[in-house]
């Protein structure tokens, strides 16, 4: 998707995870954290795991009443203790952008993993 698309924090988008043999890829959503300067300026961006999984701990609830505009295949949970960069080569689609609200919950989880 990288033709000179912009990518912005708070979106949400569907990433084409490779295998460890590199044979195939599953997709996966995942939340832009890094913001948008850095995102200008490089070619990998930070984002945080989603999962649809209900077993999953310690995450934040997302639900289509989250996002700003677009849409989420199912009700999910972001993991900011699953932090990840993406090259934007492997970017399928945008999916939403989250609101600002949800994003300041993930914001403060995120503070409280890292603060010394």
């Amino acid at each position: 998707m990288n033709n000179g698309t912009m990518f912005n924090q708070r979106e949400i988008i569907l990433v084409a995870f490779p295998f460890s043999d590199l044979s195939n890829y599953k997709k996966r959503p995942a939340l832009i954290i890094s913001n948008d300067k850095f995102n200008q300026s490089y070619e990998d961006i930070i984002c945080c795991m989603i999962t649809s999984n209900p077993e999953a701990k310690d995450g934040i609830d997302l639900k289509q009443k989250d996002l700003e505009q677009g849409n989420i295949f199912f009700d999910s949970i972001i993991k900011p203790h699953r932090l990840f960069t993406v090259s934007k080569k492997i970017i399928l689609k945008k999916l939403g952008l989250l609101k600002k609200n949800k994003t300041m919950s993930v914001e403060k989880k995120i503070k409280e993993l890292v603060r010394v």
